[in-house]
């Protein structure tokens, strides 16, 4: 396994550190299967041997499962100063208007959704004619005024001179729907200031680690580029050590892959070391989870399976306990 960490004497003295394993997902393989399928009356392959009367539709076939493991690089840095975790959930608050709180107001009494739906349209469908000969004579309350409005829609300038002259506005009827989860993003920023050549050249070795995992193999044949493999994710974990050993604390963070990596040689000093490397080095990272949490991961965020990948575990349980060092 490689072991890449800043300060390089990071050890249990420093009583905190950010963990990066890199992880690789290996896609299922598959081979193709001449299947004897039918197709009418005749079957593939023998419509392949007869030229014209169809082709061969081969089949794909698993032959290998989907595998999970860590690579063999893992890299320990120094805390940053900021740990910030957002958890984000996704609202709109649309306008039900009088035939939508009229189907709302049916199905919540036991109706039908197709019952609730007529009476939606019976009464938004409503001309301006109709709504007045449902008003009792005589005075015209409030209550009538807006059923009228509401029958005449909101969009036109009568409906708005009436809402001006009456003092009534039709009530919209905005309510809160859940709409789905965001998918968490993270950023990290560290100050690495080496004090020696050892330390440049472990900095400069966790640069390139992060660069090279952060990016996708090319897909190409006969020397054209037809794609890319995925990037590899990452298993982070703020750790921090009690009685010799390394703690987890803080929020979970599920698999993620690196989005961006950000690199700047010596911001506040035009100062170099004697072998020309640089003083000072400022790296961030942004991250994104692969995946939105559901209350589930958030009730077994202290368990192993919530680093698993789509269900799968990373490699085996030894080379969990291993990479976990």
């Amino acid at each position: 396994m490689t072991r890449l960490r800043y300060p390089v004497d990071l050890g249990d003295e420093l009583k905190s550190k950010i963990s990066f394993q890199v992880v690789q997902v290996q896609p299922p393989s598959f081979r193709a299967v001449d299947t004897s399928a039918t197709i009418g009356q005749v079957s593939v392959g023998e419509a392949g041997r007869g030229g014209d009367q169809g082709s061969r539709t081969p089949t794909l076939e698993t032959v290998e499962n989907m595998k999970v493991n860590f690579t063999g690089t893992k890299i320990d840095i120094h805390t940053p100063i900021s740990f910030q975790v957002n958890d984000g959930l996704e609202y709109s608050t649309p306008s039900l208007g009088a035939r939508g709180m009229v189907a709302q107001q049916a199905l919540s009494s036991g109706g039908s959704i197709a019952g609730a739906l007529t009476e939606g349209v019976v009464e938004s469908g409503k001309s301006m004619i109709d709504a007045i000969k449902g008003i009792s004579v005589g005075n015209v309350t409030e209550a009538g005024i807006a059923r009228i409005l509401s029958a005449t829609g909101t969009g036109g300038g009568l409906s708005a001179a009436a809402s001006n002259v009456s003092r009534i506005q039709v009530n919209p009827n905005i309510r809160t729907l859940f709409t789905g989860v965001r998918i968490r993003e993270f950023n990290f920023t560290f100050k690495m200031i080496p004090v020696s050549r050892e330390e440049s050249d472990a900095i400069q070795q966790i640069i390139r680690a992060f660069r090279v995992n952060a990016y996708p193999e090319k897909i190409e044949a006969g020397g054209v580029p037809l794609g890319y493999k995925y990037p590899n994710l990452f298993k982070i974990r703020l750790l921090s050590g009690v009685r010799g050993k390394y703690e987890n604390v803080g929020t979970p963070l599920k698999l993620c892959y690196l989005r961006s990596i950000s690199t700047a040689y010596n911001a506040t000093s035009t100062v170099l070391h004697e072998d020309g490397s640089p003083t000072e080095v400022d790296l961030t990272l942004n991250f994104t989870e692969y995946k939105p949490l559901t209350r589930e991961d958030v009730v077994n965020e202290r368990n192993p399976q919530f680093y698993h990948y789509e269900g799968r575990a990373v490699g085996s349980a030894a080379a969990e306990r291993e990479a976990d060092i």
